[in-house]
């Protein structure tokens, strides 16, 4: 009996497909969550009577919810409102490297705060040691050093490609594997009567 082994190949790309599907899932949104929609809520509430602090901390709680993107540069603004410039900085580049919501003008606002920030940042170093001009406390682990960007490889961009590229070598190897292999009649080995 001879495999159809095209039927193998379009079975063997079919799951393929069906792996790779959810890598191409849209990144969680928080309006499809009703917890980090509740948290949402709350801390744009209380950034608008002024709580900053308060709604910093929501806004944390909302993302650690659901990993929403527009969260970032909601975080970032409030630590921008704090006068915490170098937090604002890294969380308005995560939300720019998590694709700014492929919203064109989100991107160029969020462009222009980083620009803010980073001349409110020259303006405290330029002020010198003895003059902060940052509110609040300020905490040793934040004290001079420079916000780190994520590297490549810690994204879910190059997870997701290098998924689909070794799914896709597997599936093609396999399907061209078995569609080059030689057919060879097989005997069934029976016992003999002794």
């Amino acid at each position: 009996m001879r495999t159809d082994y095209s039927m193998v190949s379009v079975v063997l790309l079919g799951a393929w497909a069906a792996a790779a599907g959810p890598l191409y899932a849209a990144t969680p949104r928080c309006e499809e969550n009703k917890r980090c929609q509740s948290y949402s809520d709350q801390a744009r509430a209380l950034s608008k009577e002024g709580k900053l602090a308060e709604a910093l901390a929501i806004y944390k709680s909302a993302y650690a919810t659901a990993a929403d993107p527009l969260l970032l540069f909601n975080l970032g603004r409030v630590n921008q409102k704090l006068g915490r410039y170098q937090e604002a900085r890294g969380y308005y580049h995560r939300y720019l490297d998590a694709g700014a919501e492929g919203d064109p003008r989100q991107r160029e606002r969020t462009n222009q705060y980083i620009a803010e920030v980073e001349q409110q940042l020259q303006q405290t170093q330029s002020s010198g040691p003895g003059l902060a001009l940052v509110p609040g406390p300020l905490r040793p682990a934040s004290m001079g050093q420079p916000v780190s960007r994520r590297p490549f490889y810690k994204t879910w961009g190059f997870w997701t490609a290098t998924g689909i590229a070794v799914t896709g070598a597997l599936a093609l190897g396999l399907s061209l594997g078995l569609i080059y292999v030689p057919h060879q009649e097989y005997s069934i080995w029976r016992p003999s009567a002794l």
